[in-house]
């Protein structure tokens, strides 16, 4: 049984078809550095990043009525950046979670660059080739654990189940 992208599309209803890889939530370089630092490369812990998304939240209900200008531009600012905070956190937990759990890979954040082009990411292959990768690393004896989205798998598994009985 061989999960195809065709089922990502049938299945999950996730776009198959679209633009590959090519301060978002507000961090200064140093709570960045740090991160990247305690993480041991580009990711940040799920707790610092529902701090992060949190914090936005609070701000935001702050300027919920701006008096200026300035203070409509800053909700502005801090509405995207809570968006980007949630869907960090949204891909990183589900479709992209990796083998620990507790930490979301800030790669994905390049994707939520520009809000208006998320929908134009083949959100449904970078899904398939990420499961591949890690099923082919589970393949060592020495790993443990299993990442990525296992419920294609799942998916995958009921439908041909379905229609074996059919």
């Amino acid at each position: 049984m061989i999960v195809t992208i065709d089922d990502v599309a049938c299945h999950l209803h996730i776009p198959i078809v679209g633009r590959l890889m090519g301060d978002e939530l507000g961090l200064t370089e140093e709570e960045v550095m740090s991160e990247v630092n305690k993480q041991r490369g580009g990711y940040i812990c799920k707790h610092n990043l529902k701090i992060v998304y949190d914090t936005l939240v609070h701000r935001c209900d702050e300027l919920e009525h701006p008096a200026d200008e300035e203070e409509a531009n800053e909700l502005d600012r801090n509405k995207t950046m809570f968006i980007k905070a949630f869907l960090l956190f949204l891909v990183g937990v589900t479709i992209f979670a990796n083998k620990n759990n507790k930490n979301v890979h800030m790669l994905w954040l390049t994707m939520l660059q520009d809000l208006d082009t998320v929908q134009e990411w083949s959100w449904g292959g970078m899904t398939l080739d990420f499961l591949y990768t890690q099923l082919s690393i589970a393949t060592d004896p020495t790993i443990g654990v299993v990442s990525g989205y296992m419920s294609l798998l799942e998916v995958k598994k009921n439908f041909f189940s379905i229609t074996y009985y059919i």
